[in-house]
């Protein structure tokens, strides 16, 4: 018994000089160390005190409701969309279905210049030749700047009705006759935004023949086409004064 506690004091003091070959991984090592030390592990570690980013799920800083949806939108038509399978219950197209209106012909001024100088030259032209010229803006406008000559006026704020007027009632209302169905009707206004609306309105209630003058009054002044002074909007087309 006396020799086993001689060796216990002598055991103690060699137990400094015993070390280790190696490091040995310490648990308790400092938080701000752990991911080198475990980085070289392979293991993807974070300390306290930089907690994980999160992701990013939810739109960019300074996107727009708007914007985000645009870019879905945008991604979404990026991807091939599923070939929709052929019907087999779907009916044929009924061969005397009514065909689409074809769209309105394009005048240009030299044509324009040409049907004016013709009708100047002899005004029995103007019901010959199955035209209607339609200026389709407002009566101010024409009082203030004048119209192209032979041009009835019916503006496109009330063009709306006036093509699904009976004669009568669109007569008593302008002051002249409503187009025959079979004319040609030739719009314009300013700029030729407002006659292309007017020709579609034409189209849908019946006129199949319709015809734009894109350039309109604008380039009519421009290139310095005949004009016609304007009193009274309701008067009959069919009167000249240049």
């Amino acid at each position: 018994m006396a020799s086993r506690r001689a060796l216990a004091p002598s055991a103690l003091r060699l137990a400094p000089a015993i070390r280790p070959s190696r490091p040995i991984l310490s648990m308790a090592a400092p938080a701000a160390t752990r991911p080198s030390t475990l980085g070289a592990l392979g293991a993807r570690c974070y300390s306290k005190d930089r907690p994980p980013r999160a992701m990013a799920t939810g739109p960019r800083p300074g996107w727009s409701k708007e914007q985000m949806e645009i870019r879905l939108a945008v991604r979404a038509g990026l991807q091939p969309q599923p070939k929709e399978e052929p019907d087999e219950h779907e009916e044929e197209p009924d061969e005397h279905e009514e065909a689409p209106r074809p769209e309105s012909r394009i005048w240009t001024f030299v044509e324009m210049k040409k049907l004016i100088n013709e009708r100047r030259a002899d005004p029995s032209k103007i019901n010959e030749d199955n035209i209607v010229i339609i200026d389709v803006r407002e009566p101010k406008e024409l009082m203030l700047l004048g119209k192209i000559p032979s041009a009835i006026n019916i503006p496109i704020t009330s063009a709306v009705q006036s093509f699904h007027l009976e004669p009568q009632d669109f007569e008593e209302m302008y002051g002249f006759k409503q187009p025959d169905k079979d004319a040609e009707l030739v719009f314009y206004c300013k700029s030729g935004v407002r006659a292309r609306g007017a020709a579609q309105l034409a189209r849908h209630a019946g006129w199949k023949k319709t015809g734009e003058f894109p350039g309109s009054w604008d380039q009519w002044m421009e290139r310095r086409g005949l004009s016609e002074t304007v009193e009274d909007p309701r008067e009959p087309y069919y009167s000249y004064r240049y």
